[in-house]
């Protein structure tokens, strides 16, 4: 059985070696013909490859080297075949580049695998070429590689880059300026804008404006405004290009905003089509041109006012200006003086005309500036003072070719001139009449005027220091260094830091005594001299007085201290007092109570009558105790402060006197209350307590209303309890707040008289005030004001 079976897989065996044969066979035979036919493919390609109009490689996938390149390639490029097959890729591109090629983006395309892309290349001769490469995965000579077409696109990238950077040029150009640059279609709907012109859009609409959407915002703008640009729009799509001036106000209607608006029709075969707009702020252009009307109208009215003119001497033509203002100086017009050199001359007084024609030729010669005062005569006779100013314009060669100036009308001046001279007499009397030192120095500190004041408060006589330089004689050695530095400065400059000034210093009298004084001194300018005038006042008595008013400020400081101590031992005293009396009391009220209970029998009427005046008075006695400790903790600042939230501190109140509020059915308006810093909260809920408290005490046989609530000042906030009680005769409005004061009787009502004792203590602590607006049988207000 077992070699039947053997001879039978033998059998199989010999028949699948022969099959394997045939195959082998047929598989080589298939080899043969597929090398055939792949070296007529490679023939075929390897032509292709080389005869390409592009460039053309084949590089290794994994070493980018180059393992075969076409004729163009290095005809291109500019390296031989043997150069090239000694490099690789990264020979020939950018070092940044580089990286790149590790991460590049290959795709499928049928059986291919494909990349494309744009690269920057060098040639040879270091020429920078941009190029599209399209390269395809292949297996070459037995390696997976890449076979690269290179189409050379510079001079297109070139154009594109050119195109870009005029089309990036033109955009910023368009959105650079601050002028609104827009166009509109028939529709009035935007074609295009600039960024300036959206972005004012935005500002006066708060509209994000996109293109293609209508400017004619009816619930941006009013009617007449939307009529008015439509009418500007209609006028450009009838063909007409123009400009026009306009102000806005629509975005800040306290603000006029100039326009200077240029619509340009937009044509298509013949046809308008849009309106291109153009519109430039020429505010800052409108508000120059009416500062300079104003100016120049300020100018004139100026001249007329200070009465001075403006006057141009032409050498050269020999010819001269004058302002209107000069003509009217003169007394004239240009209508009827006929203006010339020698018709100016004529009206100089002959008596200054050779002092004229001095300085004239001192001015000409560059000696000096033209400047004197002289006389003038003028068409009706009379005569007028005048003060003229002038400079001369030479030429390259030093020769005056132009006299300009001013001319001023003075005779007002001099008359009040004459009018001082007239009354310096007066001045003078006046002066020596007064009650202060008056001392007048020239620039040099040399002494001018020394009245009798002066003569009494230092002990000179005015015959004995005049000339006599003042730091010499009054200034103290500590203060003449600072009276030197002020005389040096104000010659420098004209102006002192102390002048016109009250200030505190001492001087020196004639004994050599050194004294305080307040001085003032004022510089002046008379008949075209400076000099200084010092008033001076004799302070001693005073400072004398200031020093028994410190002494006396010092001691009544020495005795708030003192008080103050001793306000606070007499709160500790009244604490502890008001604490150790308690032990008796309730020692007392014990006894007395089991007296009346073990001995009730025994006693008559009388007896248990001075049982129970004893047994009250204990607990009035320990009431008292008990207001007079709450007293004393009141005045007990140990609490520390914060905010308080009195609408809190008033729903606290209200819960602690609830069973009260509805055993009288009373009826409580409260309102919103404030939140106060730096307060004491504990003490402020005893205050809001104790006043509704009084009010609940207190009712009348009316429904009980209370009101609480605030009114808001500048500083502080006015808090205030009202109710419909009983009232208070307002004679007794400052003493019910006094300790242990009572307007009725314990059987009437109870209490000791410290609740609102308590309450003045606390808001007094507070730095505020209270108090109370009431009339018996007509309800209390009570009021207490706390600092914000």
């Amino acid at each position: 059985m077992n070699r039947e079976v053997n001879e039978q897989m033998k059998e199989e065996l010999e028949q699948l070696r022969k099959q394997l044969q045939k195959a082998e066979a047929l598989l080589q035979q298939r080899e043969e013909q597929f090398s055939r036919l792949n070296d007529d493919l490679s023939v075929q390609y390897r032509q292709i490859f080389e005869k390409s109009p592009m460039p053309m490689w084949i590089i290794d996938t994994e070493s980018k080297k180059f393992l075969a390149v076409n004729e163009r390639a290095i005809c291109h490029y500019g390296y031989s075949r043997e150069e090239f097959l000694k490099m690789s890729i990264k020979d020939i591109r950018p070092i940044v580049d580089i990286p790149k090629l590790k991460t590049l983006t290959w795709e499928t395309e049928g059986l291919n695998t494909v990349y494309r892309g744009t690269w920057k290349h060098f040639k040879k001769n270091g020429e920078a070429i941009y190029v599209e490469i399209t390269s395809h995965q292949i297996e070459y000579s037995g390696r997976k590689a890449s076979l690269v077409l290179a189409n050379d696109i510079s001079e297109k990238h070139l154009s594109e880059v050119q195109d870009d950077f005029e089309r990036q040029f033109r955009e910023a150009l368009f959105n650079s300026t601050d002028d609104l640059i827009w166009s509109v279609d028939r529709n009035y709907r935007l074609i295009m804008a600039n960024n300036a012109f959206l972005d004012r859009m935005r500002t006066v609409t708060g509209v994000e404006l996109r293109i293609g959407e209508s400017l004619m915002m009816k619930d941006k703008y009013s009617p007449e405004h939307l009529a008015y640009w439509e009418g500007l729009y209609d006028r450009g799509f009838r063909g007409e290009a123009f400009k026009v001036d306009m102000h806005s106000d629509h975005a800040d209607p306290d603000q006029k905003v100039w326009w200077d608006l240029s619509l340009n029709p937009l044509y298509n075969d013949g046809e308008v089509i849009g309106i291109s707009c153009f519109a430039r702020d020429i505010t800052l252009k409108i508000n120059h041109q009416y500062q300079v009307l104003r100016l120049n109208q300020n100018l004139k009215a100026a001249q007329k006012i200070a009465r001075l003119g403006y006057w141009d001497l032409d050498l050269v033509n020999n010819t001269l200006f004058w302002t209107d203002e000069v003509y009217n100086i003169w007394g004239t017009s240009p209508y009827y003086f006929k203006l010339s050199i020698d018709s100016f001359r004529a009206t100089i007084h002959p008596d200054d005309l050779e002092k004229f024609d001095c300085h004239q030729q001192k001015a000409l010669n560059g000696e000096s500036d033209l400047e004197l005062e002289h006389r003038i005569m003028l068409p009706d006779g009379s005569v007028r003072y005048v003060y003229e100013r002038g400079t001369v314009t030479k030429d390259k060669n030093g020769n005056a070719i132009r006299l300009e100036g001013t001319v001023q009308d003075i005779t007002e001046r001099k008359k009040t001139e004459e009018i001082i001279r007239a009354s310096e007499e007066k001045s003078r009397l006046i002066m020596n009449a007064a009650l202060d030192a008056i001392i007048c120095i020239d620039l040099n500190g040399n002494i001018t005027y020394w009245n009798p004041q002066a003569e009494k408060i230092f002990g000179w006589k005015e015959e004995e220091i005049a000339g006599t330089n003042v730091v010499d004689l009054v200034v103290p050695a500590f203060y003449r260094k600072w009276y030197e530095r002020g005389i040096e400065v104000y010659r420098n400059t004209g102006t002192g830091d102390m002048l016109n000034t009250l200030i505190e210093l001492s001087a020196i009298d004639k004994m050599g005594n050194e004294f305080p004084i307040e001085l003032t001194v004022s510089a002046i300018r008379q008949g075209g001299e400076d000099f200084f005038c010092a008033f001076i006042r004799d302070i001693s008595e005073r400072k004398k007085a200031e020093e028994k008013l410190f002494s006396i400020n010092e001691e009544l400081s020495e005795r708030a201290s003192e008080l103050a101590v001793s306000n606070a031992e007499l709160e500790r005293f009244a604490y502890i007092a008001s604490h150790d009396l308690q032990e008796p009391l309730r020692m007392v009220t014990s006894f007395l109570q089991l007296i009346e209970k073990k001995y009730t029998p025994l006693l008559d009427d009388t007896g248990l009558q001075y049982i129970h005046f004893a047994v009250d008075g204990a607990n009035r006695m320990k009431q008292l105790i008990l207001d007079l400790l709450e007293y004393s903790r009141a005045g007990s600042n140990k609490e520390l402060t914060g905010n308080t939230d009195m609408n809190e501190v008033m729903a606290e109140a209200l819960q602690v006197m609830n069973e009260r509020i509805e055993e009288l059915n009373a009826v409580i308006i409260t309102g919103t209350l404030p939140v106060l810093p730096n307060t004491r909260k504990t003490q402020l809920a005893q205050l809001m307590l104790n006043l509704i408290s009084n009010a609940l005490k207190y009712h009348g046989e009316e429904r009980l209303q209370i009101s609480i609530g605030v009114k808001e000042e500048a500083a502080s906030w006015e808090f205030y309890v009202k109710d419909n009680g009983i009232g208070i005769d307002k004679m007794f409005s400052e003493k019910i707040f006094i300790l242990f004061q009572r307007l009725h009787s314990k059987s009437e009502y109870s209490g000791t008289g410290i609740g609102l004792a308590i309450c003045k203590k606390i808001v007094e602590q507070h730095n505020g005030r209270i108090w109370v607006e009431s009339e018996a049988g007509k309800g209390s207000s009570f009021y207490f004001s706390l600092p914000k």
